[in-house]
């Protein structure tokens, strides 16, 4: 897949001088032996290039490309591509006449020498002659890419820019590529025509160069004409047999008349032999055995009075019912639906799908397939269901609610709105979105071809005031998700807006857009895209409304034919993938949704034949493909998705059709299955995730690690689930109740990673998303009866990160029903916690003070709180006279490696905890609460976003921890590590060696203190390696202390600056 940094665009004549320098560098050991042979070339050579590719631009319409690191700016690769058409216009042909004067060999430079400079010119005109002849192509003559941004997909994207604009005209892509270079141009449908060679050593040299021709056909007429005969000659069919030669080496041949590209390529000679008819097989004396005995059998039954065909009937008979078991996981899954007769016979009952230009309607009853044939035009079926789907974004009447039947009403606007220019980014601000939806929602979420849409967006964004409503759709629907993963200070630094603001900006314009195209009547897959993508960002909803929003796409698909799959209908591959993409993205947010939503499973997650999407690269796909590429055995793009996919395809085809409880989760969650019976399918779906994927995993790529923590969570959530029983008055073992205790802190633990992980941050959402809330309320409830230990410790650490970073339990959204549920519970086991601890336990963590002040404003919603009030820990900022603390960093956790619960009690604990002291009776003495709440006589100055707060130093610290710690230290470390910095960069030296001074001062009294690792981090991050100061004194102080490598916040700053970890060793070693 093509780096997300990298853009292509034309070449401006401004740019002609960084050009020929890329094109120098890289042909210094190739092309420019035979340009320059007689030695480097001179500044009025490359000047002169220069000047040669200036006019080109300019004059000449030269294709000339540029390649540029979006997050540099730097230009890292160019291509040069030529359109040979005829002169007349509508010709279909050159003229030989415009062929030869097209054949120019331009002037030697002063370095070449000039016979071997007009024989290279002439070999490559010749054979382009006699391949090419007067029809009109697309030639790329030259492409480079720096050697240090090889592998990044910038040649596939020059490439490919080169052969679309080839395709929109109808004519073939041509160019002349080393044999080094000839397997990526064949990646892009290119096939090698011929090879040819120049001696370098007939002119002093030192080898012999091949080049092979090569061609990426069209429609157009492969034969070329000749001199002799100008009309185009219709091509000679192709064989119906494979030639000698590759039959023999069993390759597929392309069974050309005048010689397969194979043969062509090694320079033999193309026989095509016809094979011998195939013999008739005569049968075995062991068949003949068998059917002699199934004669013996039935006649047999038939003497005792059994009809041998009854029980075939009675036999499909139960396993249409779903009664029969399948092999398969150990036994673990089950049919539950048609047996393999049944299969069959569904098979052939496949419905009509009419499709046209991105839209298509699936007809699955007999009243409409009996009526498709009246319809002269598949437009006439489509334009029913969707008329306006695709219609310009500026019209002048506003649709009326009635015209979208529906749409406005689901989407809640009043009614659609014409115009919705002003609600857009412009395109700059467009194309960052685009490329952070491509870092932190693309390796997630697979349902949009990423080539093929970042070229609609665009063109896209260079027409805002006149968009096709579908793709209007899409664009806000990318806007609303990819804003919805990046953090404030991301949003700001992109849109220039709060996060909130644009948030509520592009809702509002997805809906509009949504309402505008009729999506609820509408045929258009990229519609249903723009929907799913839109639900999908919608986590501050209701879980509720997301379930029947999921439900909504599922009835869309089930019209459009996505059930179905695409090999089935007999779409081209590249539908046919795309829509099996979407259709499980859809089927995984179903799944996700009504296990929130506290419902069971629909019937239409079980319905369909749809199969696994490929394991391969948005790369090796492309429109008008003619068929798959052969999948991947390692990482792809698709690797996250289809674990998730792998795992839903498990539970779907574990799931029972009499019971919707507990959803597609019952299989696992009943007593009535074997728990041996469970492990044993877990264990082996933990194989197909090690074959497949994990054993690929690079931990240095973001997503990678991603994907290994999906599978591990998934594995331990599926292990929890496996053992914790559904029936409440079961007892069970102490020793199965410490497993799931274990299972439950594993699941959190993995989910805290990327919230406390800096390379997953921009995948927080889908974490948010999937939060797995039953292992988690689990480890709650059982900390009401753990209240001491190493385990019990780690578990309340990760029971803090999750509250701090999970959006359920902000400000606003802890009001519905599951957060406050576990709020509830959290403060009761909390209590248990601290009555164990007793005097060891001298302050109560923020995160349960917050709780405490969000149940008390619960029970008195008039009450005003001079307390903190907003949830966002790391977001907290504090100042006083004296200096400045920093955001609060959460710590790296370190995963531990591999009684039933009472949901009654759970249920009964929405109500707030008899034990919370009723605050609002509390009176304080009025001098007290004069200062509580003017603020006078504070000594402390507390910022929470937008808000401040004056509050005292005595309340605040002696009830929460945080700031107590923050006002003991002071931050010094942080402030001597800022001070050094400054100091440094204004060249201030007396400044600076004071400020390593303090900084190793403080070191020794504060190497322990969580402020350590940061500024660690900070005096890392700003000071070069040669600066030694505050370098030496940080290598010195780890070193001499020992368990600070065992801390998780030492070891991320290690492996974020590597040269810490040397320095640590190297002071140990000597």
């Amino acid at each position: 897949m093509p780096d997300s940094d990298l853009a292509v665009s034309l070449l401006k004549p401004e740019e002609a001088d960084q050009y020929m320098r890329i094109r120098h560098e890289v042909f210094r050991t190739t092309i420019n032996n035979i340009l320059y042979s007689r030695g480097e070339p001179s500044q009025k050579t490359l000047d002169r290039v220069t000047e040669d590719i200036r006019d080109g631009v300019i004059n000449k319409g030269i294709l000339y490309l540029k390649c540029v690191d979006t997050s540099t700016g730097e230009m890292v690769a160019g291509a040069r591509w030529r359109y040979v058409k005829p002169k007349e216009e509508g010709a279909k042909e050159r003229t030989w006449e415009e062929v030869d004067a097209g054949f120019t060999i331009p002037e030697p430079y002063d370095e070449s020498d000039p016979e071997l400079f007009k024989s290279l010119y002439t070999l490559f005109n010749s054979n382009k002659r006699e391949i090419l002849g007067n029809r009109p192509y697309y030639v790329l003559d030259t492409l480079v890419t720096l050697q240090a941004h090889e592998r990044r997909g910038a040649g596939s994207m020059l490439v490919r820019w080169g052969c679309e604009k080839a395709d929109e005209v109808g004519v073939e892509a041509f160019l002349e590529a080393s044999p080094m270079g000839a397997p990526m141009y064949a990646r892009h449908g290119f096939q090698p025509v011929k090879e040819v060679s120049i001696d370098l050593r007939q002119w002093g040299g030192k080898e012999l160069m091949n080049f092979i021709m090569v061609s990426a056909p069209s429609d157009a007429p492969l034969g070329a004409s000749h001199p002799t005969n100008t009309t185009a000659q219709e091509p000679p069919a192709p064989k119906s047999f494979s030639c000698v030669l590759c039959a023999q080496r069993k390759v597929k041949c392309d069974k050309r008349p005048d010689g397969c590209a194979n043969c062509t390529k090694i320079r033999a000679r193309c026989v095509y032999k016809a094979p011998p008819p195939a013999r008739r097989r005569k049968k075995g004396v062991r068949e003949i055995d068998v059917a002699t005995r199934l004669r013996v059998y039935e006649d047999a039954l038939r003497q005792l009075g059994v009809e041998p065909e009854d029980l075939v009937k009675q036999h499909y008979a139960k396993a249409t019912r779903g009664e029969e078991l399948v092999t398969g996981f150990n036994g673990f899954l089950e049919p539950h639906g048609p047996s393999r007769a049944r299969k069959a016979h569904v098979a052939s009952e496949v419905g009509v799908l009419v499709l046209e230009e991105g839209r298509s309607r699936y007809l699955e009853n007999g009243l409409w397939t009996s009526l498709h044939a009246e319809f002269r035009e598949p437009k006439d079926i489509l334009d029913e269901s969707s008329d306006e789907e695709v219609s310009g974004g500026s019209y002048d009447v506003p649709l009326s609610p009635s015209a979208t039947d529906g749409a406005a009403l689901v989407m809640g606007v009043h009614s659609t709105s014409s115009n919705l220019l002003s609600l857009h980014p412009n395109p700059v601000q467009i194309f960052k979105l685009w490329q952070s939806y491509l870092r932190n929602i693309h390796p997630l979420v697979k349902i949009c071809h990423a080539p093929t849409t970042q070229q609609l967006i665009l063109d896209a964004s260079d027409n805002l005031h006149a968009l096709p409503r579908d793709i209007e759709a899409l664009l806000f629907a990318i806007y609303c998700i990819t804003v919805e993963s990046l953090e404030d200070v991301e949003c700001l630094s992109i849109l220039g807006e709060p996060k909130g603001i644009a948030t509520q900006r592009f809702r509002q314009g997805a809906q509009h857009a949504l309402a505008n195209a009729n999506f609820l009547r509408s045929s258009s897959v990229m519609l249903l895209q723009s929907f799913t993508l839109f639900v999908l960002s919608l986590q501050d909803f209701d879980a509720r409304v997301i379930w029947i929003f999921s439900g909504i796409a599922q009835r869309i698909g089930q019209r459009i034919g996505l059930h179905r799959d695409g090999d089935t209908l007999k779409l081209p591959p590249f539908e046919a993938e795309i829509r099996r993409r979407l259709w499980w993205q859809i089927m995984v947010l179903e799944g996700s949704s009504q296990k929130l939503a506290g419902t069971g499973t629909s019937g239409m997650i079980l319905r369909g034949d749809v199969g696994m999407p490929s394991n391969i690269n948005d790369s090796d796909l492309f429109p008008g493909m003619k068929e798959m590429p052969r999948e991947h055995d390692g990482a792809t793009d698709m690797m996250f998705f289809l674990i998730r996919c792998h795992v839903g395809d498990f539970l779907k085809r574990s799931a029972e059709d009499h019971t919707t409880f507990d959803g597609l989760w019952h299989r696992l969650s009943t007593s009535a299955v074997q728990v041996a019976t469970k492990d044993k399918a877990i264990n082996e779906l933990e194989n197909v995730f090690q074959r497949k994927f994990l054993r690929y995993c690079d931990l240095s790529i973001p997503w990678h690690l991603l994907c290994m923590h999906l599978a591990k969570s998934v594995l331990f959530m599926m292990r929890f689930m496996a053992h914790s029983t559904d029936s409440y008055n079961v007892d069970i073992s102490p020793k199965e109740k410490d497993m799931l205790f274990d299972l439950a802190l594993q699941v959190a633990t993995s989910q805290n990673l990327a919230y406390t992980t800096k390379e997953l941050r921009g995948f927080r959402w889908h974490v948010n998303l999937n939060f797995q809330w039953k292992a988690f309320i689990y480890l709650i409830s059982e900390l009401r009866h753990r209240t001491g230990g190493e385990k019990v410790d780690n578990a309340w650490a990760e029971i803090e990160k999750s509250y701090t970073f999970h959006p359920s339990f902000d400000r606003d959204l802890s009001k519905r029903a599951l957060p406050i549920a576990v709020d509830n519970l959290t403060i009761k086991a909390w209590g248990a916690y601290k009555a164990t601890q007793g005097a060891l336990c001298t302050s109560e963590p923020h995160f349960i003070e917050l709780i405490r002040q969000r149940q008390r404003q619960r029970r008195h919603p008039d009450l005003t709180n001079s307390a903190i009030t907003n949830t966002a820990l790391p977001a907290m900022s504090w100042s006083n006279e004296e200096s400045t603390i920093e955001d609060h960093i959460q710590e790296i956790p370190n995963a531990n490696d591999a009684n039933s619960f009472d949901w009654d009690e759970f249920n009964a604990s929405l109500g707030p905890p008899d034990d919370v002291m009723d605050l609002a009776s509390f009176e304080f003495p009025e001098p007290m609460n004069c200062c509580l709440t003017s603020g006078e006589y504070s000594d402390l100055t507390i910022q929470c976003g937008d808000d401040v707060y004056k509050v005292h130093k005595a309340v605040v610290c002696t009830r929460a921890g945080f700031f107590a710690r923050a006002i003991k230290f002071g931050g010094k470390l942080l402030s001597h590590s800022k001070m050094y910095e400054i100091a440094d960069k204004y060249e201030v030296t007396g400044l600076k060696k004071l400020a390593c001074k303090n900084f190793a001062l403080a070191c020794l009294a504060f190497w322990d203190d969580e402020a350590f690792p940061i500024a660690i981090k900070h005096a890392f991050s700003t000071t070069i390696a040669e600066d030694r100061g505050l370098r030496d004194v940080i290598i010195k102080t780890v070193s001499d202390h020992d368990s600070l490598v065992c801390k998780a916040e030492i070891q991320a700053v290690m492996l974020e600056h590597s040269d810490l970890a040397v320095g640590v060793l190297l002071k140990k070693a000597g």
